[in-house]
């Protein structure tokens, strides 16, 4: 992968003249795969309040802290004066990020013999260890639910529903000049508002941790950016069985993988996924999933 491709999805409006210099420091300093893997870090927790190309104050403490930045050497106050350092917009970009971790790495390994030694040894020791820790911790379910989702009843049952699924992909698909027809994150989540998902099923930052781990097809360059069809549907069925999870949301005899699914899709094919512009209070007056009174929330079966 060429810097240009990885940078492909990544916005950097915000930045300097001299910020993309950084970022080809950065690029040649570590190589494509650590590079994608920084940014994929960066984009995890920008998008904790949905602007997955920025990153404020709290979800930059929030990455600090879980990734074990809090050191005598660089406590919150100094992290803090990084932030702010020549920024006055209260939110960093990924070239500025970078600038952080190349100046916390020469606080924190200064016996190292160049700034490449010192960011490589920053890598390894602190930043990779620990997210490869929280990503377990956090995600290892998802590898659990892609193996549900390639089981035979599971395959056929959302092939019989493809023309529900397409309709509403088409809806909100760009055709990107990479990846051909894709749905991009802003437009997903504005169909999971008008839809109901949003706030029903799911919040902002859990909609956008499932947009980025249904991302397994779509190209490494182009990942937080944009998703293909079938990587929509896996999306909208990983929101399905993280609400039934939770034992406020369980409903009697809606115990497997399979029924969730079910009981998701009666619902959605119900709801509007077109802006209604004389009936705004759709978005929160809907019956829940887990409503099965009457006609509005039908049964399983």
């Amino acid at each position: 992968s060429t810097l240009t491709e990885l940078l492909s999805g990544t916005t950097l409006r915000n930045s300097k003249k001299d910020r993309p210099v950084v970022i080809s420091k950065f690029f040649e300093a570590v190589g494509a795969y650590t590079f994608g893997r920084v940014r994929d870090l960066f984009e995890q927790y920008s998008a904790l309040s949905g602007r997955m190309h920025y990153m404020d104050e709290h979800e930059y403490h929030t990455f600090m802290k879980e990734n074990g930045f809090y050191t005598e050497a660089t406590q919150k106050m100094d992290l803090d004066l990084m932030f702010f350092k020549n920024n006055k917009s209260k939110e960093i970009d990924f070239a500025r990020f970078l600038e952080i971790l190349f100046d916390i790495s020469k606080i924190l390994f200064p016996a190292s013999k160049t700034e490449s030694e010192a960011m490589q040894s920053l890598l390894d020791t602190m930043l990779f260890t620990r997210a490869n820790m929280n990503f377990q911790e956090k995600y290892s379910k998802f590898e659990d639910w892609f193996i549900e989702l390639e089981k035979p009843e599971v395959v056929e049952y959302l092939d019989s529903q493809k023309s529900m699924f397409l309709s509403r992909f088409k809806k909100y698909e760009t055709n990107h000049p990479t990846n051909g027809n894709s749905v991009l994150l802003e437009s997903f989540e504005k169909f999971c508002k008008v839809s109901g998902i949003i706030p029903t099923m799911t919040s902002h930052a859990e909609c956008n941790k499932m947009f980025k781990a249904s991302q397994r097809k779509t190209s490494s360059a182009l990942r937080s950016s944009c998703m293909l069809f079938s990587e929509f549907v896996e999306c909208l069925c990983f929101i399905s069985f993280l609400y039934y999870s939770k034992e406020e949301n369980q409903i009697e005899g809606v115990n497997s993988y399979i029924s969730q699914i079910k009981t998701f899709v009666k619902w959605i094919s119900k709801r509007p996924f077109q802006i209604q512009q004389h009936h705004p209070c759709l978005l929160y007056t809907s019956p829940s999933p887990r409503d099965q009174r009457g006609s509005r929330m039908p049964s399983s079966a």
